[in-house]
């Protein structure tokens, strides 16, 4: 399978496909996102710093081995 991803502004009811050869006649995907209001994953990170910082309940005040609590967690998935 081959992807691409793309940013572009819609000034146009049609998009313009970058490396449309490699697509050609293929079945593809096409979905969109708009991206006006959304955070950049900085401010998406220190928004969660901020919540488990100001939180009243501290979440993972009980793990004393994160890298073991993690192995639990993943065996459940086995």
């Amino acid at each position: 399978m081959y992807a691409t991803e793309f940013t572009t502004i819609l000034d146009k009811p049609y998009i313009e496909i970058p490396e449309f050869e490699k697509f050609k006649n293929h079945k593809v995907k096409i979905m969109l996102i708009d991206l006006k209001n959304s955070e950049s994953p900085k401010s998406q990170k220190e928004n969660i710093k901020n919540i488990l910082k100001n939180s009243k309940t501290k979440l993972f005040k009980d793990i004393k081995d994160p890298l073991k609590w993690q192995k639990k967690i993943r065996e459940e998935w086995e």
